[in-house]
């Protein structure tokens, strides 16, 4: 709800059709939430697994638009911008014409070698920003136009003003966030020691309560599931 909150007010800042959030939850997926301009306002969430380039960074991987995956690698991995013009001195993408071919460099490895490229979703504008949290850049926020040349420099200007204060309040909400996750794994490792140390109740009670335990010590308690299997039984 906070990252979808977050792509609104962005939606509405920039005066855009579409923001996408996508913010690194772990080291396996990014989790990407989208809001989209119409007159119901469209909200989605999905789940988009983690990509690692050459210089271990993560990046969304979104095989289906090749083009995208390239300038998320190069705003979210900290590139040097020579496989994709047009990056601001704050590493951020932008152009005002997004269906234009554009040729660039086939492979990052061997930059002489050319290949066009065209964004596949049919927007006029696009604009990547990379977005980053306590020093490290922990994802992107891609920001979409239907109408081209609709961006300019006075609005990426605030755009990069508004990720700016924006990645100030992500380092403080995840910073509560990961002080909120250790408790609960404290709480959870005292409550199996707890019920580990009383004495007059079977083995079987014990690994129950334990196996109770679990599921509220992680992230999503609400999708989790606990199971011991000890001498061939199963709690």
């Amino acid at each position: 709800d906070y990252y979808l909150d977050v792509a609104r007010i962005f939606c509405d800042l920039a005066a855009c059709d579409c923001v996408e959030l996508c913010i690194c939850e772990g080291l396996r997926y990014f989790l990407c939430c989208e809001f989209v301009r119409s007159p119901r306002r469209l909200v989605n969430t999905r789940i988009l697994a983690a990509r690692k380039i050459e210089n271990d960074c993560l990046v969304p991987d979104m095989p289906e638009d090749p083009l995208l995956q390239m300038v998320l690698e190069e705003v979210t991995g900290k590139g040097s911008g020579t496989m994709v013009p047009r990056m601001t001195s704050k590493g951020v993408f932008w152009t005002n014409d997004a269906g234009r071919l554009m040729t660039l460099p086939a492979k990052r490895r061997d930059p002489a070698k050319k290949a066009r490229y065209r964004f596949k979703e049919g927007y006029g504008s696009l604009v990547v920003a990379p977005v980053a949290a306590n020093g490290e850049c922990i994802g992107s926020m891609i920001l979409r136009s239907r109408k081209r040349g609709f961006f300019n420099s006075r609005k990426i200007g605030s755009i990069e003003n508004a990720v700016s204060s924006l990645q100030i309040a992500l380092a403080y909400y995840m910073t509560r966030d990961g002080l909120r996750e250790r408790v609960k794994e404290l709480t959870c490792l005292y409550t199996i020691a707890r019920y580990a140390d009383q004495r007059g109740r079977s083995l079987g009670d014990v690994m129950e309560r334990i196996v109770e335990s679990l599921p509220p010590a992680w992230q999503f308690p609400d999708v989790a599931a606990a199971r011991i299997t000890l001498n061939n039984h199963v709690y």
